[in-house]
């Protein structure tokens, strides 16, 4: 898997329990980025340096429809197809 990744400012930890939070996400495709379709997926990783980069330790979202990459565990938003 590869992954072209793009910082937000989003802060997970002022979401509330309970509460619908809306995101927009922005950023420029790299002009080499091959075409094709690509998920957008939202990195959750634990606090912990040591623990941030294992799976197991990912917050996930608590969607009904199965959302997660099952590998990565990483939390799927939607889909960007590049043309």
């Amino acid at each position: 898997m590869s992954l072209t990744t793009f910082a937000q400012t989003a802060d997970p930890r002022r979401w509330s329990p309970g509460s619908t939070t809306s995101v927009n996400l922005s950023f420029t495709v790299p002009a080499t980025q091959a075409l094709g379709t690509y998920d957008v997926v939202l990195n959750l990783p634990d606090a912990s340096s040591s623990l941030a980069s294992n799976p197991n330790y990912r917050i996930l979202l608590a969607n009904a429809n199965g959302v997660q990459e099952a590998l990565t565990r990483f939390n799927i938003l939607g889909q960007v197809t590049v043309q």
